[in-house]
């Protein structure tokens, strides 16, 4: 298991795309979820219009597979030693433990901040993983596209 983080495209509250067959709604992390009783038959519809309603896979603009639970563990660790240089990512990263948890675009902007210096870190103290880079480069990916569009990562 691993953790994965997303950001959800604006197509579906654009009006870009396949229109929805049956009556939908973005919840506040912009995942589509069906608002009315359905049978299995509409269900069915409903996950196949998620599936292919516009050019983004699931209606993500973005997914990253961050990490997995062990490494992750690795990562908060490394964030709170050095909580007074990383408090957005410490924050973004470390409060995941929830699987609802929202990053919302302000706090993915100052954690996309933060990144840099991260990277910095990371080339410089030679006793921290080598994989630790590849997983800034994720999450800054997820932080610009939380930002660009406007949407909050989404932990799961």
């Amino acid at each position: 298991m691993a953790m994965s983080a997303s950001v959800a495209c604006n197509c579906f509250v654009s009006g870009l795309g396949a229109p929805c067959l049956l009556e939908a709604e973005a919840d506040l992390a912009g995942r589509l979820c069906a608002v009315a009783d359905c049978s299995d038959e509409d269900l069915a519809t409903f996950d196949e219009w998620l599936s292919n309603g516009c050019a983004h896979d699931g209606h993500r603009f973005v997914w990253e597979e961050i990490s997995n639970w062990t490494d992750l563990g690795i990562i908060v660790r490394v964030l709170a030693d050095h909580a007074e240089a990383f408090p957005a990512l410490g924050a973004s990263v470390g409060g995941t433990t929830d699987t609802f948890d929202l990053n919302m675009p302000d706090r993915s902007a100052a954690a996309l901040a933060e990144l840099d210096s991260y990277d910095v870190l990371c080339a410089t103290e030679p006793q921290l993983p080598r994989w630790m880079p590849s997983v800034a480069q994720k999450l800054r990916k997820v932080f610009e596209a939380s930002v660009a569009l406007d949407r909050p990562v989404v932990w799961d």
